[in-house]
């Protein structure tokens, strides 16, 4: 397991996609936090002596590999998001056999989250710029800052999607019809 995730870490970096998305800090908090929380839901023989659910060696070892798993599952979608395009994903999830407007949705589903998360990256740095203090106070009370920052975010998302809606309606999109393809996917 630990191989497994090493090797897809690796690649991961090779190909650039944990530069592009940043998500190294978050996945050793993944790994962190599932190696403090699992153990608590798991049982297995105590380490100590003590009948303590922390103490318990399969139940930590447990968490370790749970998060090393998820870590994984994460590294391995970016790698699969950052060298695919979303052009590929769409005509394969269709050829194989998936209804064109499940994979149109999750096409412009997966196209419309790097440009939520620029605009949130953008509304963060106007609100740091107005003097909003994000670094001060504990864990709780910093996530609790970020909360209002949600507001202008759905309100570009609700933009967003409505002028995709419209650009949409006027190109005449009709969702029962198969589309034709422009590109083959060679095999």
């Amino acid at each position: 397991m630990i191989a497994i995730s090493l090797g897809v870490l690796w690649i991961a970096l090779s190909a650039k996609a944990m530069q592009t998305f940043a998500i190294t800090p978050d996945s050793n908090l993944l790994i962190a936090f599932s190696t403090i929380m699992w153990p608590f839901f798991t049982k297995g023989q105590p380490h100590y002596g003590h009948g303590n659910p922390c103490s318990e060696q399969e139940s930590l070892l447990y968490g370790i590999a749970m998060g090393l798993r998820l870590a994984t599952f994460v590294g391995v979608g970016l790698i699969f998001l950052s060298t695919t395009r979303n052009e590929e994903l769409t005509n394969g999830l269709i050829r194989l056999g998936l209804p064109y407007p499940v994979a149109f949705a999750l096409s412009t589903a997966l196209r419309l989250v790097p440009t939520f998360a620029g605009a949130g990256v953008t509304i963060i740095q106007a609100q740091v710029s107005r003097g909003l203090d994000l670094e001060s106070g504990n864990i709780v009370k910093r996530v609790g800052k970020f909360i209002p920052q949600a507001v202008p975010l759905f309100i570009y998302a609700i933009r967003h999607t409505n002028l995709l809606a419209m650009a949409l309606e006027s190109k005449v999109l009709v969702p029962n019809r198969n589309a034709p393809f422009t590109m083959n996917l060679i095999w």
